[in-house]
């Protein structure tokens, strides 16, 4: 991504396929993360994005803000990270996965909209969708619906660890500890949370 005399490079954007997404345990086949440290591990092979804070983001940003723009592998009607817990299972197409982590935006995300506040946008907005890790490989299909299968006793929602990672209070909430005794919750991001 070019923008402001400066190159990014990032598997942002993402855009849309006709054909059914080939969801394996660590990948999906042909999709690739620039960051794989955080992007594209097991813990987020997949990144689920409502269409409904796609389009409230649009709204804030002043500019059109397409499916998969943001980065998300799958786009969905709707989708309020305040009701989706780390650790529920959902089943999309063939596929079964585990909410693991909310997507905390970077500042690519800047370069990635030509925008100067994107990222502020974003985080202000306090929806950008969550990560999952499969549990069941399988084929997804344009149109499949993302359903709910099973939820996690331990009430940790999305919006809950976005909210407290953007507001820098995750280290002094009891939310630090419940994340490191859930254990959904992929470990090697606390310290990434805490910069």
């Amino acid at each position: 991504m070019f923008w402001k005399d400066k190159s990014v490079v990032s598997s942002m954007e993402k855009l849309p396929v006709e054909h059914p997404l080939d969801v394996k345990l660590d990948q999906i086949v042909g999709d690739s993360f620039k960051n794989a440290d955080l992007h594209g591990t097991v813990d987020s092979v997949i990144y689920i994005m409502g269409l409904d804070a796609l389009n409230e983001y649009s709204s804030l940003l002043g500019k059109p803000v397409k499916p998969g723009a943001a980065g998300e592998n799958i786009t969905v009607e709707s989708l309020h990270e305040s009701n989706v817990f780390v650790g529920d299972v959902f089943e999309i197409g063939e596929v079964q996965l585990v909410a693991t982590a909310p997507r905390i935006p970077c500042g690519k995300v800047n370069y990635r909209f030509q925008h100067e506040n994107a990222q502020q946008i974003m985080k202000a907005l306090r929806r950008s969708g969550f990560y999952g890790k499969i549990l069941k490989p399988g084929l997804i299909k344009n149109g499949d619906f993302l359903k709910k299968i099973s939820e996690c006793s331990q009430k940790v929602s999305i919006q809950e660890i976005y909210t407290s990672v953007v507001e820098n209070r995750l280290p002094n909430s009891g939310l630090y500890q419940r994340l490191k005794d859930n254990p959904h919750f992929p470990k090697n991001y606390l310290p990434k949370f805490l910069e």
